[in-house]
């Protein structure tokens, strides 16, 4: 599998040992094979005699050349089924990093050996993330009228891991967490659990993007019930007062 040190390649990696068979990872660091999407290092080993490749390699600061152009050189090498997890929404917010994740899917879909995708919301992890970025600044700014369905990346992994066992299945119905926020409630529960005090103001992401998000784009109707919920997540993470 790739990208084995991120957020959803480290449960990847454990749910596929606990079901009985040995992963073999491929990262920039901490893997059992070195790879570099952006540059290619790495893709001339490691790959063969692969039952299945879960790939969850992306880079949002370099999506163009690792999810977009390096998912396609990664398949050109790839002789087994792939699984990848794309993004709730990618297809209809105009995002760049969007966009780069369409473009990875296009290759997937392409193929050959065959495939299964899953898109899915996002992690509890980024959320929490972003409004730890966010609290940093004397007035924390968020976007008004938009929801976020944030889910346990277990349960991704679940499904992730369990379509590799099974086999190529196209495109898997998305997956998103049990709730769906305001983005102000995120950011309310996000401040009192780190116990930081921050006005809190909703502005009108612009354009098409914000109208796409306002409009529920990143959400989706199918909710997950098996992993934890934001507010568990939340209360994991309360600072001692």
């Amino acid at each position: 599998m790739t990208g084995a040190r991120g957020i959803l390649g480290r449960r990847v990696t454990k749910l596929v040992a606990e079901r009985g068979h040995q992963p073999v990872t491929a990262g920039r660091e901490g893997a059992d094979h070195v790879l570099d999407l952006a540059t290619g290092q790495g893709l001339d080993s490691g790959f063969d005699n692969v039952d299945s490749l879960i790939h969850c390699a992306t880079d949002p600061r370099r999506h163009e050349a690792v999810d977009a152009a390096g998912s396609r050189r990664l398949l050109a090498v790839v002789e087994a089924p792939v699984v990848y997890p794309g993004i709730v929404g990618s297809d209809v917010i105009p995002l760049g990093y969007y966009r780069s994740k369409i473009r990875a899917e296009e290759a997937v879909a392409d193929h050959p050996p065959g495939f299964t995708i899953v898109r899915a919301t996002q992690f509890h992890q980024l959320i929490w993330m972003a409004a730890a970025r966010l609290s940093r600044m004397p007035v924390m700014v968020v976007p008004n009228g938009t929801r976020f369905q944030p889910i346990d990346p277990n349960s991704l992994a679940r499904v992730l891991v369990e379509a590799a066992l099974t086999g190529p299945a196209g495109r898997l119905p998305d997956v998103g967490g049990k709730f769906a926020y305001e983005a102000k409630e995120l950011a309310r529960s996000c401040l009192s659990a780190m116990g930081r005090r921050r006005p809190i103001v909703s502005v009108n992401m612009p354009g098409i993007t914000g109208a796409a998000f306002r409009a529920g784009g990143n959400v989706t109707p199918n909710r997950d019930e098996s992993g934890e919920t934001w507010n568990d997540f939340i209360a994991r993470r309360i600072q001692p007062r």
